[in-house]
Formats: C-alpha cells, structure tokens, sequence
C-alpha cells in the first residue's frame, strides 16, 4: 500500500481495509511492560519479591480484569469464600470476586490456601480462565495440561519450567503482558460451542484483555494489537471541517503523556517497518494510520465516519 503523506499540521487521509489480526503475540524481550502495568492500575504489592502468593495472584487478575474490588468496609461476614478465607482476609474481596467469576475454586475440601506461593501452572490457568477460556482450556485436557497448552496457543507463555514450580514474579508479569493483546472468549450460553473469540476476524468484534480493562471505545492500537493510545492520552478531541475535501475529520492534541507514547510506538515501529497504529472504534477497526516522527501536538484525521457518528465519538471522549 502506498504510504501516506506525512502529517505535520497536516491532514491525512486514511484508507479503509481489513487486516488480519494475529493473536500468537509473544514479546519476551518487551521493554517497559512494568510500567504498562503499573499505568493500567496493576500492582504488586512487594516488587522485589521473588514469588507472589496465590491471594496475591488473585488480586492482580482481578485488576488485570479492569474490576474494582469492595472498599476496605465492605461486609464479608455473610459470604463464604473459602475456609481458610474468612471475611477479615486483606485479600477476601479479591478471591471473592474471582471465584464468583470462577476463576478460583479452592481444593476438594473447600480451602484455598492464600498465602501459598502460587505455581507456574496455577498462575497460568488463573490468567488464562480470566481471559474467558476456562471452557475451551478444560476440553484440552483441564488443570494443567488444558491451561498450559491455551496459554501457549493465545502467546501468553512459549515455554515453563515444571508446572509444580514457584512461578518467579517477573515471568508473572510477563506473562500478564503478553495476555494484554489477547482478544477476549465470550460465551454467548453455558455451552463450549456456542462462544464468540472477540478477535476482530470475519465480523467477529476486537475486544482484549487491554481494552476491557480501560472500558473506552476509541484506541489507536500497534500491529500486535497493545494499545498506543486511548482517552486520557489526549488534550482535547473536536471535529473540523475541511473546505478542499468537503469531509468532517477528526482533530486530536495529544497532551505530554500521549506525545510520549505515540514517539516510543513510533519508534518501534519503525524499527519493523510497521510504521503504522490502527484505529479502532466500538470494537472495530475503522482505518489505520501511517506513522512518522512530528514535532506536531495535533493530528488531523479523516475516518470513514458520517457527522454523527464523529459527534457520537467525540461525545464518548467527553464522558470517560
């Protein structure tokens, strides 16, 4: 495709078409994923420590699900989690949360032990289960062989140690960050068959672990699908009408934060000569724009979007 003018204060124009989208995304030298984290309100509590304990776990995937946990008042005391669970456990809500989403089920004897180091499988199965696909994990063989091999297919991990083994913290957060671009199982019944991998393919909608924890709908996302861009990375967002084209765009000013992510994706993109973002809007990809350094704050883009739907979506900007 032929690449796009540059855009310094500058309209661009965007050409429309599908692409496929590849979920195998594994980055085992991906820099800065902590931050990533960090910036998506994903914390571990001690960040020198080795290992994390399975309460632990459970609460960075409730996080890492973008869900808020009860405030520090919320009455426990008439909802059994487990037995070693009582309602006076820092991590309560937390396991609560993911055991009403089943992702956590505690042994045969209804205990849960939380201040055991979690496992290299156990990790896996946690993560790969909030990404919706405990079902088709446990046609595959269930607990581990079922999570591991689904954490392998969606490039949430390449290889392990043995399951049984403390996971190490940091191959934690790895692995967290390598599940941010995983599209999303969605079960549209209680059956296996009748699901939905929101992974944009064939009409499918875009829908990954990154975007359901930022809840928007407008991202400028890289080729593998890692977010560049959202709501908060913007100063302001209005629509313009230009005379020479006769078109509405879309005009964006990036605040400090934003003109810091754009450079870094840029960057890296251009080192795969992949200069360009995707732009994506209700779960879909509408255009894709061709990057180039710019010492610009404001970006004009013209989508394949009516009047409206540019009101509509500016409207989106102002309420999140």
């Amino acid at each position: 495709m032929k690449k796009a003018p540059t855009f310094r204060h500058c309209i661009v124009l965007i050409f429309v078409f599908v692409v496929s989208i590849n979920i195998l995304t594994y980055h085992a030298a991906a820099s800065g994923y902590i931050n990533r984290l960090t910036d998506m309100g994903i914390i571990f509590d001690n960040s020198s420590a080795k290992q994390i304990t399975r309460a632990e776990m459970v609460k960075v995937i409730v996080q890492f699900m973008g869900i808020e946990a009860p405030t520090d008042n919320y009455n426990l005391s008439n909802f059994y989690v487990f037995k070693d669970v009582t309602w006076e456990h820092w991590a309560a809500p937390y396991i609560a949360i993911a055991r009403s989403y089943g992702i956590v089920q505690g042994d045969g004897n209804k205990y849960f032990y939380p201040d055991n180091y979690v496992t290299y499988g156990e990790a896996i199965k946690i993560i790969v289960a909030s990404l919706g696909y405990l079902p088709l994990a446990e046609k595959q063989g269930g607990y581990p062989e079922g999570y591991i091999k689904q954490g392998r297919l969606l490039g949430i991990v390449d290889d392990i140690p043995n399951y049984s083994e403390f996971a190490d913290a940091e191959n934690i957060k790895q692995m967290l960050f390598n599940a941010l671009p995983c599209p999303i199982l969605e079960q549209k019944s209680g059956t296996v068959f009748d699901c939905i991998i929101c992974d944009g393919k064939n009409g499918r909608p875009l829908f990954t672990a990154e975007m359901r924890s930022y809840s928007q709908s407008f991202y400028l996302m890289d080729k593998d699908n890692y977010i560049v861009l959202h709501n908060e990375h913007f100063k302001s967002v209005s629509m313009e009408y230009d005379i020479n084209y006769s078109a509405y765009y879309l005009s964006l000013t990036l605040n400090s934060n934003g003109k810091e992510k754009l450079s870094s994706a840029t960057d890296n993109s251009m080192q795969d000569n992949e200069a360009y973002l995707k732009i994506i809007y209700n779960n879909e990809m509408i255009s894709q724009i061709y990057m180039s350094s710019s010492n610009s704050d404001t970006y004009h883009i013209f989508l394949n979007l009516s009047k409206y739907q540019l009101q509509k979506l500016i409207e989106n900007f102002k309420n999140t």
